[in-house]
């Protein structure tokens, strides 16, 4: 538990005194120690309070407190009326002050969220011209793959003509060799060889190289 020099701190003393010396009507001689230490809920005053309120008085003294009652009477009704004059223009001074802080304020935050915005903007778009680029890709990596496989497909019919004329040259090169060698047997007196026997043998034989770019065939 906190005892009385603790919590009577010098701002607590203080305060009790300048009331008192308000019901005094600003004299300091009525202002005494076991009345503060009653205001402050002591039974009476001890040296820490008696400290504080000598602390207090010179304070006060050094203001002029003690010679308040020289002044010309309506003086401090005059400087009250001024002092509301001037109470009023402060708070006008302070309430434009806030009020101009809180405008630049919002000015700032305002200036601020539009760059956002615009970057945002900006990086929107950005985002979708890199969609659309990669749509764009894709589209043209289809077409490739689509292109490709056409190429492989004509290829493979290409490969496959070429057997096919392959085979049919082999065959047209049996039927050379079959008719040279029945033409070779009639000449020398001999009866030709029946057509099957005579296209094996004929087969066997090899034939001359025939340029077969000299003709134009089709499937």
């Amino acid at each position: 538990m906190k005892t009385s020099d603790e919590w009577n701190t010098q701002a607590a003393v203080d305060r009790v005194a300048d009331q008192l010396l308000k019901e005094a009507g600003g004299d300091l001689a009525l202002v005494n120690g076991n009345r503060i230490a009653t205001n402050l809920g002591m039974a009476r005053a001890n040296q820490s309070i008696y400290t504080k309120l000598d602390d207090w008085k010179n304070r006060k003294r050094e203001e002029g407190r003690q010679h308040m009652g020289d002044a010309p009477a309506d003086l401090r009704n005059a400087v009250a009326e001024r002092l509301k004059v001037v109470g009023d223009d402060v708070l006008d001074l302070v309430t434009g002050l806030a009020g101009m802080a809180v405008a630049q304020d919002r000015a700032k935050a305002a200036k601020t969220e539009a760059l956002l915005r615009d970057r945002i903007s900006k990086l929107e778009a950005e985002i979708a011209e890199m969609k659309e680029a990669v749509e764009i890709g894709e589209l043209k990596h289809a077409a490739t793959i689509d292109e490709l496989d056409q190429e492989r497909a004509q290829a493979a019919a290409s490969a496959l003509r070429a057997e096919r004329a392959e085979a049919k040259l082999e065959e047209l090169r049996c039927q050379y060799d079959r008719l040279l060698a029945s033409l070779r047997l009639a000449q020398a007196g001999g009866r030709p060889l029946p057509i099957e026997a005579d296209r094996k043998r004929a087969c066997e034989i090899p034939a001359p190289a025939v340029d077969m770019s000299r003709y134009d065939y089709q499937d």
